[in-house]
């Protein structure tokens, strides 16, 4: 199933440093970022300045974050009132690197870092470099999000994708030089590195904003059923829910991968899901439109109780409402029981856990809980307040926490207004925390 494929991809948010306990006041929390990349071919490395604006407990004596344990650092400084000072640093085998504040700073609240640093890369065998959030090459905190603004420079003729908008391109006969950004914070910034010529690029415009998509596939039939179709869900969803964030949605054909990668603004989709995308039911493409509102333009917070149903059964369920606007009811009923058939397998055994207690998909079972069993649950609240009232209340969400982070307690706060009995935050609580299927 294109489902558990997606998931290994779709939201792999492995435990960093830098994590801390839920309700603590983080040491240090990043407000945005500027990063400038370059790819040095000749030397086999990547070549990155990372500008990072933060804020941090007047405490802090260190500033701990992840980043790979093959950066070879050559500078840290911070600055604060205009004043740079140098900052000395620790690095680990785990991925992690603390600075260290100096005393001069110690009472700063706010500051700039600037990191330069250098990572070894090799020889770029293939034609896609791609660089992703769990290879670590930017400073990060796994359970924070910032907005950012990413120059790459790379050699001519190569072409680079990212999250968020591109605003500015430049080729020159020495280089290419991309600039890209987003306005609201992302969860992750990803991109995708292609030789010169790899990429056919189709175009559609969708109410005002355009999907593109790259593949190295020139077939016109496949293109432009799939950006067609991409198009739809972009105007539904903008109906459902509200405006899309960003002037653009970029996918891009990986060949070899499984299922899909899903950054802001930025889908890699492996082959096998473009020719399932391109042939009329979605595909793995559609649950990743779907979370471009709800899991990476709304944000749950990772780790905390409900993370795993926010993330994935509350997107998978949009996409079960866009099948039925597309296909109709019997489509939706169809794909909502053929995933709740494979949770039905294990509903009550001891491999059964309850929704709120899963906090990593690391199991067969784990899976079939949130992709059968969550949209189940969703479809009777559905049921229960209404459809009217579960629209006015998808709405109120994407509205007040479009580029936030988002609690399962915050859910719960909103269903309230469109619950004035408490009878379907009292039923919902009760699917979420026991196991086994909900009775009828």
């Amino acid at each position: 199933m294109y489902c558990r494929n997606l998931l290994i991809l779709l939201f792999g948010l492995l435990l960093q440093p830098g994590h801390q306990a839920l309700g603590q006041t983080p040491p240090v929390r990043i407000l945005a970022y500027d990063i400038k990349f370059g790819l040095d071919m000749p030397n086999g490395q990547i070549l990155v300045l990372a500008e990072l604006k933060v804020e941090k407990v007047k405490t802090a004596q260190k500033l701990d974050m992840s980043l790979t344990s093959r950066a070879q650092i050559a500078s840290v400084r911070a600055r604060a009132a205009e004043q740079w000072f140098t900052m000395s640093h620790q690095s680990s085998l785990q991925d992690a690197v603390s600075l260290i504040v100096p005393p001069e700073l110690k009472s700063s609240a706010k500051l700039t870092l600037e990191l330069k640093y250098a990572i070894p890369v090799g020889e770029m065998k293939g034609n896609v470099m791609i660089l992703d959030r769990g290879h670590r090459w930017y400073p990060l905190i796994v359970d924070q999000i910032a907005p950012f603004k990413l120059t790459a420079q790379v050699p001519p003729g190569f072409q680079v994708l990212a999250v968020g908008d591109l605003v500015v391109q430049e080729i020159t006969d020495d280089y290419s030089e991309f600039v890209w950004q987003s306005r609201i914070p992302v969860f992750k910034v990803s991109l995708v590195i292609a030789r010169p010529g790899l990429f056919k690029e189709t175009v559609k415009e969708c109410s005002g904003k355009k999907v593109y998509f790259y593949s190295p596939e020139d077939s016109l039939d496949t293109n432009t059923k799939l950006v067609t179709g991409a198009c739809d869900m972009l105007r539904f969803y903008h109906r459902l829910l509200g405006d899309y964030p960003h002037e653009r949605l970029t996918i891009v054909d990986i060949a070899g991968l499984q299922g899909a990668n899903i950054a802001t603004g930025l889908i890699m989709l492996g082959s096998a899901g473009v020719e399932q995308s391109a042939g009329g039911d979605g595909g793995p493409l559609a649950l990743a439109i779907a979370a471009q509102w709800i899991g990476a333009g709304v944000f749950p917070r990772y780790q905390s109780k409900g993370f795993w149903f926010l993330q994935i059964s509350l997107p998978y369920y949009l996409r079960l409402m866009n099948l039925r606007e597309t296909q109709g009811e019997e489509a939706f009923a169809k794909d909502l029981n053929r995933s709740l058939d494979a949770y039905r397998q294990i509903a009550g055994s001891n491999k059964d856990v309850p929704i709120l207690d899963i906090d990593a998909i690391d199991s067969n079972e784990k899976g079939r809980a949130i992709y059968g069993k969550g949209p189940y649950i969703i479809d009777r609240l559905v049921q229960q307040i209404g459809s009217d009232n579960w629209e006015k209340l998808l709405k109120a969400i994407y509205r007040n926490f479009k580029g936030r982070i988002f609690t399962y307690d915050d859910f719960i706060r909103y269903l309230s207004k469109y619950d004035p009995d408490g009878s379907a935050v009292k039923t919902l609580n009760k699917m979420v925390t026991e196991t086994g299927l909900p009775e009828e």
